[in-house]
Formats: structure tokens, C-alpha cells, sequence
């Protein structure tokens, strides 16, 4: 997908945009960095998933599911994240907080 365009539904067609909209065009039913047609499972990673309003994404199973801030909707996940990535953001920088899911790092 290209990051300089959208998707407008209402006419459906791509165009050159952002995330406020379409530029110099008029839109009524914009999608930027996400297609609500397409299922959340084809996201492969946390910072691609969590941009698609719709999805979050389950730390446990490294897997990007259907659901809301309260947590998936149509399966189990214990380590939830929406709209945010700080769990896979804290596992890549090796940082652990208390409660981590991922182990100790050794001074």
C-alpha cells in the first residue's frame, strides 16, 4: 500500500491523502492506513494492527485479532493491546516493567 494514499468508499477509489482526509477532494467515508474490508489477521505486526481502529493486538499469540479497547471480540487473549504498542515496544527495547509478561533482563 502506498502511505501517501487513502481509500474513499463513497467513490471508491484511492487518492492522494492523509490521515485527515483526502487532499484537495472531498470524501465521505475515508480510510487511511487501514481497509475496514480486509480481517485483522492480515496484520503481521503490532504497529501495522493497532493503526486499524477495528483490531488490537494479542502480545501472547503475536497475532492481530478483531476487537475493541475491552479486548478481542471473538477470541481469548491475555495480553491485549489497542491503539497503542507499549508491550511490543517494551519487549524490543528489552525494558521490563513490573507485571511484564517477558522475563528479567540481567545487569
Amino acid at each position: 500500500s502506498d502511505s501517501d494514499c487513502g481509500w474513499c468508499s463513497s467513490t471508491n477509489t484511492c487518492m492522494f491523502g492523509g490521515l485527515a482526509g483526502p487532499v484537495r477532494a472531498n470524501c465521505s467515508s475515508w480510510e487511511f492506513a487501514f481497509c475496514s474490508g480486509q480481517p485483522c489477521s492480515v496484520y503481521t505486526s503490532c504497529y501495522e494492527c493497532v493503526v486499524d481502529p477495528f483490531c488490537g493486538w494479542c502480545s501472547e499469540y503475536t497475532t492481530c485479532m478483531e476487537g475493541t479497547q475491552a479486548g478481542p471480540l471473538f477470541e481469548e487473549c491475555p495480553v491485549w493491546e489497542h491503539q497503542t504498542c507499549e508491550i511490543e515496544r517494551e519487549a524490543f527495547l528489552r525494558v521490563e516493567k513490573p507485571g511484564s509478561v517477558f522475563g528479567t533482563i540481567k545487569e
